[in-house]
């Protein structure tokens, strides 16, 4: 499994200490990326780190930073070690508390995580606001260095972040390891 950069990692740090210091008015600045599309972000670069390389990189981080301050629930990390954290293995975290509560798996978690598995690059952030609130709402966490660094290679050329999540979400046994 592709692993989050060290600039990637940072990234997530600087995050956490938003939430950690309640930076409320940055926070809610970075939220009001939610309400648009991807492309339209650029705006929220004068709350960001420099250094965050180019402009998918930048773009990237923008989602990211929305998303994180919509939910920023981090995945702890003595739970990382040995275990898979992407967006597939939050889902999947979900899906075994929903069925021990209920005994099944709630299609619409599939279907939606199916429809974000095929989404092109552009479109990826919309789905990931209804995965993240999908997530919210269960209190499950995001690996957020991780989900900046597959949301950063997310693409049609070796599809590697999706293959990835499918492993997480479908096979977590044999994904670990």
């Amino acid at each position: 499994m592709s692993q989050p950069s060290e600039a990637e990692r940072r990234f997530a740090e600087w995050l956490k200490r938003l939430a950690e210091q309640q930076d409320r008015a940055t926070l809610a600045a970075l939220r009001r990326g939610l309400a648009m599309d991807a492309a339209d972000l650029s705006w929220m670069l004068r709350y960001l780190p420099a250094g965050l390389g180019g402009a998918r990189d930048e773009e990237a981080a923008c989602q990211v930073a929305a998303l994180f301050a919509y939910y920023p629930k981090p995945w702890p990390d003595e739970l990382k070690e040995g275990h898979l954290t992407n967006v597939g293995a939050s889902l999947a975290m979900m899906v075994a508390e929903e069925r021990q509560k209920t005994k099944e798996t709630p299609a619409s978690v599939e279907s939606r995580f199916e429809a974000i598995l095929h989404s092109h690059p552009e479109d990826l952030f919309q789905h990931l606001r209804r995965i993240v609130g999908l997530l919210k709402s269960n209190e499950i966490p995001v690996d957020w260095a991780q989900l900046l660094h597959d949301v950063r290679r997310w693409g049609w050329e070796n599809r590697q972040a999706q293959w990835e999540w499918a492993r997480a979400f479908w096979r977590p046994e044999k994904a670990a390891s």
